[in-house]
């Protein structure tokens, strides 16, 4: 009867169990190269890659405190997890730029000694490439908090350790012109000096946007030599107060297109989205929490630099949305890399578009230049508790099935020499 039940068990729970750890394993070791497969348009033409991450939200020792060794091994678990999903992405995908989008850690007002801590973790689990032109960590709420309670001494720390070092800030890849900037402090911020430093940030970013296009749409209706020589002669003077980029990186951002880089998403209507816009402030008027930028900020970030694309996270449901603009720019939430939401990352490719003389046929933007394909994607892994379930099984199968099998073996050894017996006595 033992016997029978053991070899039923094998038969119909065992090995079907076998089968589904075998693909669970598979999946594991290849979701990066199953979502290329799958979504990625990269060949030899790709002028570049980005890869995302959204809210990591890395914890401490407050969660070791609350819950003991239980705490302290979820920490472990967490930071194994989420850098499984990092490394493999970044080793396929082989990305030029990396962004995290914020929410680097789970709680601002952290010591210290703490936020060292959880620094040195966060450095271990997103570590740098070799050959990477970019990392940019972008700053979120959970960093240094909202308006209400961001403060100047939490933002220089973050500064001072997170690449690249600046809050506010623009960069060029690809030809593409990305513009990052604090979203905790734009609508209202107790720290006055915060405030004023992302807002002149960005209307001194767009001005000089706005100059270069100006520029570009003149030279473009220059129609003789003495014009172009005047032309000429204005660009000279009228050097620009942002000593950022070079020469000849300032010729690419006439024509660049712009994708803005944030944590906290712009404003929505109610049921685009899993978060729907809210705002709590103080009696003063300062943000104590927000799950969307304000119409009026989100308005003038849309008609003042024009995007093509905006990438965010905050929501950590992740979620998609093609403003009504003139150009409709297209905005990316991203979905939380953490594992109660499936281990997300997504991915952003650039590549020139194909040559087309039909002007007919070709979009046309005064703005920039369109003569560029993109393609947008997400990668999930599995959520945590699919990871748990299955190292549990894991340890049970590889305890039980070969106790099972060597019992089967024993007791097929035991009948063959019984049978031996009987044949050896007739």
């Amino acid at each position: 009867m033992l016997k029978q039940s053991i070899k039923n068990f094998l038969l119909y729970i065992a090995f079907p169990v076998g089968i589904i750890l075998f693909f669970s394993y598979f999946y594991f070791f290849t979701f990066a190269h199953i979502c290329q497969y799958k979504h990625s348009s990269f060949d030899e033409t790709n002028f570049g890659t980005i890869l995302f991450f959204a809210d990591p939200q890395i914890e401490g020792g407050d969660r070791v405190i609350s819950q003991g060794i239980y705490g302290l091994i979820n920490l472990i678990f967490n930071d194994i997890y989420q850098k499984w999903v990092y490394l493999n992405m970044v080793a396929v995908f082989k990305p030029e730029v990396i962004v995290v989008l914020g929410d680097l850690f789970s709680r601002q007002n952290l010591i210290n000694e703490e936020f060292y801590l959880r620094l040195e973790r966060y450095n271990s689990i997103f570590t740098i490439p070799k050959d990477i032109k970019h990392f940019i960590n972008i700053v979120g709420n959970h960093d240094i908090g909202y308006g209400f309670t961001g403060n100047l001494e939490g933002v220089r720390r973050f500064e001072a350790n997170f690449p690249p070092n600046k809050v506010n800030g623009e960069f060029i890849h690809a030809n593409h012109h990305f513009i990052y900037y604090n979203t905790q402090q734009i609508d209202s911020s107790k720290e006055q000096q915060l405030y004023n430093e992302t807002t002149e940030f960005l209307h001194v970013t767009a001005e000089e946007i706005r100059k270069r296009r100006v520029r570009m749409l003149d030279l473009e209706n220059i129609d003789s030599p003495e014009n172009i020589q005047r032309f000429n002669e204005e660009k000279e003077r009228s050097i620009y107060k942002n000593h950022t980029f070079t020469e000849e990186e300032e010729q690419i951002l006439e024509k660049a297109p712009i994708v803005i880089l944030q944590h906290i998403p712009l404003y929505k209507p109610k049921g685009t989205c899993a978060d729907s816009p809210l705002h709590i402030k103080s009696h003063r008027g300062y943000i104590i929490e927000q799950a969307m930028l304000s119409q009026d900020w989100s308005d003038y970030v849309l008609n003042a630099f024009s995007p093509i694309a905006i990438f965010n996270g905050h929501d950590h449901n992740g979620c998609f949305y093609e403003h009504p603009n003139h150009i409709h720019t297209k905005e990316y939430t991203v979905r939380s890399l953490m594992g109660d939401f499936g281990g997300y990352s997504a991915v952003f490719e650039i590549k020139p578009s194909a040559k087309n003389n039909d002007d007919k046929k070709r979009e046309k933007n005064i703005y920039f230049d369109t003569d560029y394909n993109y393609n947008v994607f997400s990668c999930s892994f599995v959520p945590t508790w699919f990871v748990v379930t299955i190292l549990i099984t894991t340890g049970f199968y590889i305890t039980i099935v070969p106790f099972c099998c060597i019992f089967d073996i024993c007791c097929l050894r035991k009948k063959q020499k019984l049978q031996k017996q009987k044949l050896k006595k007739q």
